[in-house]
Parts: C-alpha cells; sequence; structure tokens
C-alpha cells in the first residue's frame, strides 16, 4: 500500500509542476475557439501572458469576434508553420478554416526562464494576398540573386 501512495504522490507533484508548452497552450486556445466563444478563447490565450494588460482590451476582442462572424462556419484549424528564434521564442502560423474565408493566426511564445509565454498575437484574413505576393518573380529564388 505504501508505495502505491507514494507512486500517487509522485504523479500528483510532477503533473502540478508540468510545464505547459507553446503546442498545449495553441491547442487550448483552438478547444475553447471551436466553441464558438472567442472571448473565453482570447481570454485563456492572454492570460498566459505577463506582457499583456489585463483585462484583454475590448478591441481585439470584438475585431475577432466580427472577423469571425463574416467568415462563416469553423471547419478546423491547420498548423501552417513552426519558426523559431534559439530555444526561447518560437512563432506558431495557424490556417483557421472558416465557411467564406479563411483566417491566419499568428501566435508567438517567449520564454525568459524556465516557463512558456504567449508575447504576441495576430490576426488576418488576407491569406491569399500573402500567397499572391509570395508567388511573384522577385519572391523566386531563381530571381533573389537579380535584385528584382
Amino acid at each position: 500500500m505504501k508505495p502505491v501512495f507514494t507512486l500517487l504522490l509522485f504523479l500528483a507533484f510532477h503533473v502540478s509542476f508540468a510545464q505547459t508548452s507553446p503546442d498545449q497552450m495553441s491547442q487550448k486556445f483552438f478547444a475553447l475557439y471551436q466553441t464558438g466563444n472567442t472571448d473565453k478563447a482570447l481570454d485563456y490565450l492572454f492570460a498566459q501572458s505577463t506582457n499583456m494588460p489585463m483585462p484583454l482590451g475590448v478591441d481585439m476582442k470584438m475585431q475577432l469576434k466580427r472577423q469571425v462572424e463574416v467568415s462563416g462556419r469553423y471547419f478546423g484549424v491547420e498548423n501552417l508553420a513552426v519558426r523559431t528564434a534559439g530555444p526561447n521564442v518560437m512563432m506558431y502560423t495557424y490556417l483557421v478554416k472558416h465557411q467564406v474565408q479563411p483566417l491566419v493566426f499568428r501566435i508567438m511564445y517567449y520564454r525568459a526562464n524556465d516557463i512558456w509565454q504567449m508575447h504576441t498575437f495576430t490576426f488576418h484574413n488576407n491569406l491569399f494576398e500573402e500567397l499572391e505576393e509570395s508567388s511573384k518573380a522577385k519572391r523566386l529564388k531563381e530571381n533573389r540573386d537579380l535584385g528584382l
């Protein structure tokens, strides 16, 4: 009985001090987002930040709510890219699929010491403009040296 109790105590201690990773924070954010409550999703994400004023500004909440309303029904999320700047800065780019138009979310995470926090959050509906810009001749690898 004593070894079982010790094991349970160890597991409880380990779980309570487990580091929340950027992946876990993003998953929790999108789990809340898919319920349709964008305010609650943003509140969670910004609560994971020490550099953002709380409560979160009404402007961003209203902008996201309006954008989601005109974007139509939610169909899911895809992780488009993860970029790093060393081991302590990570930027996740997500394609958020809606019926009318996709949204792009960028979430930057920062770890100053031992705790990951959300550093910046942005979103937009200009995915098609980004794709057009990236496909221009001046962006093609073979034209970079030409200065186009």
